[in-house]
């Protein structure tokens, strides 16, 4: 019997959509957590490093994916 060795699964869309998400929450979060700590930081930094972070794994994440 030949067997053919199983197929790694490949990641759906919406699991695409909801890891980018999440990675793109849980790294503004301690932002604003830090901005509600002291009211006179008025806008997010978006040039943080949490921001780069989250968009460098969002990046890889699409970069895996089956196309």
């Amino acid at each position: 019997m030949n067997q053919q060795p199983e197929q790694p699964q490949a990641v759906t869309p919406l699991e695409a959509f909801v890891i980018l998400m999440s990675s793109f929450f849980f790294s503004i979060m301690p932002q604003f957590f830090v901005m509600s700590l002291t009211p006179e930081a008025e806008e997010i930094d978006f040039s943080g490093t949490a921001l780069k972070v989250s968009l460098l794994i969002s990046g890889l994440i699409l970069w895996a994916l089956p196309v």
